[in-house]
């Protein structure tokens, strides 16, 4: 019989609300048994053993029955695939690592989330992402919120996934920052046919103009933009915030349009 865990036991813990637990990546082999758990915060801190970076997240391939899984820290290598393609009752995974010294980013492909098929919100952070536009389109058919804030892609990366934003018919909120130039035309192409989208920000955005919003929209940030020409005017903004390096070069006259604009 398993012992029970607790702090003499496993010293880098901290409980929160059960069955929701905080640990230390030192501790996810103690974890393995704890089929029923359904949510689970890790935090890799610099200090920890870098033995158990990413490696020592394999553990968690046994924890069946996450549904919220949270990976704060940084680390070295690649993410074991098969811990994120057994953990297919995820519907929420949040992954930041920072780790500026890191050559090579931690890249995540379509052998870690196209079994994820349950994903409710997903957020990246300081990741790669290799995903081709039919597997994300397959693989995010319950999506409803997306934040992204990739490290720059290299030539081996399949970065299709932003163009399977169409055919994501549940995401109403997509925050996309860090944006290259090839990214920014894919989310243009993208997102002015996103029908329920009621949440928009953009960071690092290129493109001199904003595509075509959706009257679904309520909220919209952009954030370190190139030149825009002029700010967008979506009649049903309630939210609205440009943050540039540059000054807008026109201030559009039917901006008045946006009645329900409240800041």
């Amino acid at each position: 019989m398993l012992a029970p865990l607790t702090p003499s036991v496993c010293p880098g813990i901290s409980f929160l609300l059960h069955p929701k637990l905080m640990v230390s990546t030192m501790c996810l082999q103690e974890l393995s048994c704890l089929t029923s758990l359904s949510a689970l915060d890790i935090l890799h801190r610099p200090s920890d053993d870098p033995a158990y970076g990413f490696a020592g997240l394999a553990a968690l391939a046994a924890v069946t029955g996450l549904r919220s899984l949270q990976f704060l820290g940084n680390g070295s290598g690649s993410i074991p695939h098969a811990v994120l393609g057994n953990l297919q009752n995820l519907t929420n995974l949040d992954i930041h690592i920072y780790d500026a010294n890191q050559q090579a980013p931690c890249i995540l492909t379509s052998a870690h989330l196209a079994a994820c098929s349950k994903l409710r919100q997903l957020r990246l952070k300081g990741v790669g992402l290799s995903f081709p536009e039919q597997q994300a389109a397959t693989a995010w058919q319950h999506i409803e919120q997306l934040k992204l804030s990739l490290e720059e892609p290299h030539a081996s990366q399949d970065a299709g996934f932003w163009d399977a934003l169409p055919a994501l018919p549940c995401l109403t909120r997509l925050v996309a920052y860090r944006l290259d130039a090839d990214s920014s035309w894919a989310v243009y192409r993208g997102v002015k046919r996103c029908s329920n989208l009621a949440s928009l920000a953009l960071g690092n955005y290129s493109m001199s103009f904003l595509p075509p919003l959706n009257t679904t929209l309520t909220a919209l940030t952009l954030k370190a933009c190139g030149k825009l020409c002029e700010p967008p005017v979506v009649t049903s903004l309630r939210s609205l915030s440009i943050k540039s390096w540059f000054p807008l070069l026109s201030w559009p006259v039917n901006t008045v349009l946006m009645e329900q604009l409240t800041q």
